[in-house]
């Protein structure tokens, strides 16, 4: 009786996972293709946005437990979103809806707003904006006494953070930058929720800009002494908390180092419970994705030559190497193998690259990024998946924008443009510096493409022609 319930047992668990193996019991982790407008719990917001601001590159990824999906959108306007015109994103249906307020508010206001900046300069918008609060923090410090004459409320909390700075318990500098990033960010989620966005969950480096130009323009018609009123509560809060400027908090870089600043003194700050609904989607999201079939899904639909061929300008293709970049690093983190990775969703997508030239370089460029300490900082990591352009953290280029360098210069071959193969880091100045001119590298990877026959030998020969520049 007992050998033939053990035998009864044996025969059912092998023909279980023998169904689960040849697909005649679905997985329950397993995504479900869908189009878009399938999706469950999509709002009216997203489904009315679905052809009209948007439209799917092939089928979404959807998974049923987690209620997330995998999206491959191209936006269609394309005279404004000329830097992010096809977005690939891991989000639920909410964050659909964030996706369709977000262009709409770029088509309503870009055009009201003059002189907003311009994408390259987003970053050093934020910067001097930040730089513009301490200085005139500082300046009031340097005259205290002309200062507290011109205020009518919130001397109590100066006096008192005066008191802490006297008894060596307070810095004046690290609190000054602390609330100036912090104060940056809460105008910024301000506007932004002004007009029915999220700003830590924007997609588009656009409504990214807009943002920051109208919270530049508000931060400039304020008072001097307003913001001083609302610097000394928070000044005091973060010496009360210990909220460093340095340690763990520091290793996020940009917004989310700023933004775990202002979650950790989310009542100091008007928007603080914002950002810190915003970080737990955030948080959420990353901790799905790095499931085994979630992130298969994900590098699986990063590197579909089906969906690279569609992408037409030189943003799009970099922000798919940030994509696939931060995507494997988390993969790793979680203590996955990024070669058996690569492999897996290589072996099960034949045809999806040349497995002797893209998967070489894909890994060679991965570790380039770590070596280069682009993972260093949190910040940088959600950048990356925002496809935006990361820090180098160490060595002699620290502090340099890393940029996408195509081997093959994009101009001279447009077959190119969109492999993996083709693609790497390198820091802005080299970069810049390196322009189309031939090179070892260039030679060496055209003979790679030559010997794989992705480039025939008329193009070889046109492209390795002397005075080709």
């Amino acid at each position: 009786m007992r050998r033939s319930l053990l035998r009864f047992i044996i025969v059912a668990v092998a023909v279980a996972l023998m169904a689960t193996r040849c697909g005649w019991v679905r997985d329950p982790e397993a995504p479900i293709s869908l189009p878009v407008h399938d999706i469950p719990g999509l709002s009216e917001e997203a489904l009315s946005a679905d052809g009209h601001l948007w439209e799917s590159v092939g089928l979404a990824q959807w998974f049923p437990k987690s209620r997330t999906g995998v999206f491959e959108l191209r936006l269609l306007d394309s005279r404004l979103f000329t830097d992010s015109g096809s977005i690939f994103l891991h989000t639920d249906a909410d964050g659909l809806t964030h996706l369709a307020r977000e262009i709409r508010f770029v088509q309503a206001q870009s055009s009201r707003v003059v002189g907003m900046a311009s994408l390259g300069q987003v970053a050093s918008g934020a910067t001097e904006a930040t730089k513009a609060i301490a200085t005139s923090l500082f300046d009031v410090f340097k005259h205290p006494i002309d200062t507290m004459r011109g205020m009518y409320g919130g001397v109590d909390s100066l006096v008192d953070y005066a008191k802490l700075v006297a008894e060596g318990k307070a810095k004046i500098s690290e609190d000054i930058e602390f609330f100036a990033n912090g104060y940056w960010l809460n105008v910024c989620t301000q506007v932004a929720r002004e007009h029915g966005c999220s700003y830590l969950e924007f997609q588009t480096l656009e409504a990214q800009a807009l943002v920051e130009a109208l919270a530049s323009r508000r931060i400039a018609g304020r008072a001097t002494v307003e913001i001083l009123t609302l610097f000394a509560p928070v000044a005091l809060m973060r010496v009360t908390r210990g909220v460093e400027v340095g340690g763990e908090v520091a290793r996020a870089g940009g917004e989310w180092r700023h933004a775990q600043q202002v979650a950790r003194c989310a009542e100091a700050f008007s928007e603080g419970a914002r950002v810190q609904k915003a970080l737990l989607r955030v948080e959420r999201f990353t901790k799905i994705a790095k499931s085994d079939v979630c992130i298969r899904t994900i590098v699986g639909s990063l590197i579909d030559p089906a969906k690279l061929g569609t992408l037409t300008t030189r943003p799009a293709a970099s922000g798919r190497l940030h994509q696939l970049m931060a995507h494997l690093y988390e993969h790793e983190t979680g203590k996955g193998n990024i070669s058996e990775l690569l492999e897996q969703v290589a072996g099960r997508n034949r045809g999806i690259f040349d497995a002797k030239i893209d998967l070489p370089q894909i890994k060679k460029t991965y570790q380039e990024a770590k070596e280069w300490g682009l993972f260093d900082e949190v910040g940088n990591v959600e950048r990356m998946k925002r496809r935006r352009s990361p820090t180098i953290g160490r060595g002699q280029f620290k502090g340099q924008a890393i940029h996408v360098d195509h081997i093959i210069p994009w101009s001279l071959a447009p077959e190119t443009r969109t492999t993996f193969g083709n693609l790497r880091y390198l820091p802005e100045k080299v970069n810049l510096a390196r322009s189309n001119t031939m090179d070892g590298d260039m030679i060496a990877k055209i003979n790679e493409y030559a010997k794989s026959r992705l480039l025939s030998n008329e193009r070889v020969v046109e492209l390795l022609r002397p005075n080709k520049t």
